[in-house]
């Protein structure tokens, strides 16, 4: 019969949701209407706001053991975190209290599953510095004291495309750092001249 595309479609939806979700093997393809489609379609647009809370969660339970924060710092990190609506103003993660940090998430996944990322992801992530290291017109904080921490998913792809774009771009490669875990102390990182790069695994 040679190729459909409707069949390729159906399958890998069928496939995933079988598979992936565990429920019996069906024709889910089939059951979806117009309206369905809509749903799962408005659903599947929000992945990178679930990707960024699972990752940012990972991140502050990572910093709070780094930086030994007390517990109600860290608690306070979290609780207004889980309040800000995604996309809103300010920075991602944010602790202005003792201890001083700022952190913007970055769940990129470098395109077509190379090793390099687009130019829109490049652009997102040289604004991303340009914020933690100066600050953000629509955020109150100035980030001259505060740790500055960028944070990836821990993924091989995602390492070789960070690594290539921050060995690739001029504006900030000085500014930046690598923070891999086990390998630093906290006295061993400067409150306000460096974006330290960390990696987080979920």
């Amino acid at each position: 019969m040679g190729y459909n595309r409707e069949i390729e479609l159906k399958e890998k939806l069928n496939s995933f949701l079988v598979n992936k979700l565990k429920i019996p093997e069906e024709d889910y393809y089939a059951n979806l209407n117009r309206d369905g489609l809509l749903e799962l379609k408005s659903i599947l647009s929000g992945i990178n706001n679930i990707f960024t809370l699972k990752v940012s969660i990972a991140f502050i339970e990572w910093v709070s053991d780094f930086l030994i924060l007390n517990k109600g710092e860290k608690e306070k990190i979290l609780t207004d975190f889980m309040k800000n609506k995604p996309n809103s103003n300010g920075y991602d993660i944010e602790l202005d209290s003792s201890c001083k940090l700022v952190a913007e998430v970055k769940c990129n996944v470098p395109i077509n599953k190379g090793k390099t990322y687009g130019a829109q992801q490049r652009d997102g992530i040289e604004k991303d510095i340009k914020k933690l290291l100066y600050g953000g017109k629509k955020s109150k904080i100035i980030p001259n004291s505060f740790f500055k921490f960028m944070v990836f998913l821990d993924m091989e792809e995602i390492r070789e495309a960070t690594k290539y774009f921050i060995q690739n771009q001029t504006k900030y490669q000085d500014e930046l750092v690598f923070l891999e875990k086990n390998k630093f102390q906290k006295d061993d990182i400067k409150d306000g001249d460096n974006v330290y790069i960390v990696y987080v695994s979920l």
